[in-house]
């Protein structure tokens, strides 16, 4: 089979337009990832095969992680590449973000060390590196005309490699409409919007009884009341209610 390869830059958490987590109970973050698993399938479809990232947290990890889950769920032929910088890159991350990088670099097919050693180049070199190795460059940026995303952005064009943009300003917006319709739906399900009930149920639940002044029970004293009953209930509703809503 030939190759065509296809490699991503984009921002760290910190280039968000957004607090980025990496969370799909986050509409913005969902809103995020579904978008970018919905542009490397059109890749795939287009005969994109091989892929590469640079590992870092953030665009990254979503790339390879949206790409190992395709490769896994349907498209065993996909392969994928961490071009790490230099050693230690993950050295002042935190636990669970180098769990994560552990993870990606184990269910990577090759990962390239480009630099033996660190210095203040060593991630233009890999970014360099990708862009060169590449057929196209997957661009997920915030419009900002500074940084390592830009940079790369502008080299990918000087090298007139073929360029799929993604505008984190996009995301955003699309986002944003997503949680009006979710507010709208849940005005006409349960009368009013019933975001926060999305995220953590049963903390949700201890503050909906600490807001309706609902006593709870202690284990083995007493059966749950009515209210607190009508409050699972209401939770439940919400939970599956959301559920629905994401598999759209």
């Amino acid at each position: 089979m030939e190759r065509k390869t296809c490699c991503v830059t984009g921002h760290r958490p910190k280039g968000f337009p957004w607090n980025y987590e990496n969370d799909p109970a986050n509409t913005y973050d969902h809103v995020f990832e579904t978008t970018l698993e919905r542009i490397i399938e059109k890749l795939i479809n287009d005969g994109y095969n091989y892929f590469i990232c640079g590992g870092a947290i953030g665009v990254d990890q979503a790339f390879a992680t949206e790409v190992e889950y395709l490769r896994d769920l349907k498209y065993p032929h996909l392969q994928i590449e961490i071009a790490v910088p230099c050693p230690n890159q993950d050295k002042l991350w935190s636990k669970a973000d180098k769990a994560s990088y552990q993870e990606i670099c184990t269910l990577a097919d090759e990962v390239t060390l480009v630099s033996e050693t660190y210095t203040k180049f060593c991630f233009h070199k890999r970014n360099e590196y990708m862009v060169d190795k590449s057929d196209l460059v997957l661009v997920v940026w915030n419009g900002e005309e500074k940084g390592g995303t830009y940079s790369t952005y502008q080299y990918a064009k000087r090298k007139k490699k073929p360029i799929e943009l993604l505008l984190l300003a996009d995301v955003l917006e699309e986002a944003r409409k997503r949680e009006e319709e979710m507010d709208a739906v849940d005005e006409q399900v349960f009368g009013k919007p019933l975001r926060e009930f999305s995220k953590f149920p049963m903390d949700e639940f201890l503050k909906y009884c600490k807001k309706n002044k609902i006593k709870i029970p202690k284990k083995g004293k007493a059966k749950p009341s009515d209210a607190v009953v009508k409050a699972i209930a209401d939770i439940e509703l919400i939970e599956e209610h959301r559920k629905k809503y994401y598999k759209k």
